[in-house]
């Protein structure tokens, strides 16, 4: 019997879709698979186990070019985690999933990525932060508002954005002291180019070129806001209003942001600032954990980056 632990190939994308299927009980398919991962703008890169010549686990990590104290890096998701039954004895001591684990870490050590992070639930957190050294940076909570109806406002509403985002992005990016990098290219690779999802941008345009734009999942009566690109405060209220037509329009009954402390998005997604307006905050029930490889970098991402819902978002 022949058991090793490697970096995965693209040659080895249906072995771990067949994984997928088997562990999950759903395949990923060749589309999905092919836009998360080898059409990434950021890359991609995963561990796979092999037992006998046979992909029996995969570690997965989906690289994001971020900003961090002014500089460009690259901060690792990990997810789509599967071990069959029958190999999670194998690999020693430290087991086939912690083998994959710590095989990547090493990777991405040596390709100076300052940190891993994922969203997991308690039970998760403390399974990752025995074996693998997760650590909770902060609890994730929402800032849900009621949407009434006839609601109005001045937003564009598309299936993806036009070169008017760049100079939108540009102004953004200018005053970001951490968060990732959402420039045209990625965020219609994000949103628009996803099989088998669907999201709505809606853009509010100034007297100077866009002055916001954010992104909308609707599943049901809810609609969450992944992602938002805001110049200012003044145009995080216009978007706000935006958003909430928008989002009433589609069907749905509550707008979501993901709480943030601070930046423009802080207007209508703080928690005064939501307590002032009548929305409720809610715990979701899940962390912004890290494996930091680079304390100092690491912490300041966790203390200045504006964290929307499209770094977790999997609807």
């Amino acid at each position: 019997m022949s058991f090793t632990v490697r970096v995965a190939t693209e040659e080895d994308s249906p072995g771990i879709r067949e994984l997928f299927g088997r562990t999950f009980g759903r395949a990923m398919t060749a589309e999905e698979w092919r836009w998360k991962y080898p059409e990434n703008p950021d890359g991609w890169i995963a561990t796979v186990a092999e037992l006998d010549g046979r992909i029996v686990g995969h570690y997965g990590g989906w690289p994001l070019r971020a900003v961090i104290g002014g500089r460009e890096s690259t901060i690792v998701s990990v997810g789509d985690v599967a071990t069959e039954p029958s190999i999670r004895h194998l690999g020693g001591r430290r087991n086939a999933f912690r083998s994959m684990a710590d095989a990547l870490f090493d990777v991405l050590k040596s390709r100076g990525v300052p940190f891993v992070f994922g969203f997991p639930n308690a039970r998760a957190l403390a399974a990752g932060a025995r074996l693998l050294g997760y650590r909770a940076e902060f609890p994730v909570r929402t800032i849900e508002y009621e949407l009434e109806g006839g609601l109005t406002g001045s937003g564009i509403g598309s299936e993806w954005v036009e070169a008017s985002y760049d100079a939108l992005w540009d102004r953004c990016r200018a005053a970001l002291p951490a968060g990732l990098l959402r420039d045209r290219r990625r965020i219609n690779w994000r949103y628009h180019a996803r099989p088998d999802r669907w999201y709505r941008f809606v853009t509010v345009e100034g007297t100077g070129g866009d002055a916001a734009c954010g992104v909308l999942s609707v599943l049901a009566e809810e609609a969450l806001v992944v992602e938002a690109a805001v110049a200012d405060a003044s145009g995080a209220l216009r978007l706000f209003e935006a958003l909430s037509a928008e989002a009433a329009a589609l069907g749905a009954r509550r707008l979501v942001f993901w709480e943030t402390p601070d930046g423009p998005l802080s207007a209508i997604a703080g928690r005064d600032a939501a307590r002032r307006r009548g929305a409720r905050a809610a715990e979701t029930g899940f962390s912004f954990a890290t494996v930091p490889f680079d304390e100092a970098v690491t912490a300041e991402f966790v203390r200045c980056a504006q964290i929307a819902a499209g770094i977790y978002d999997d609807r």
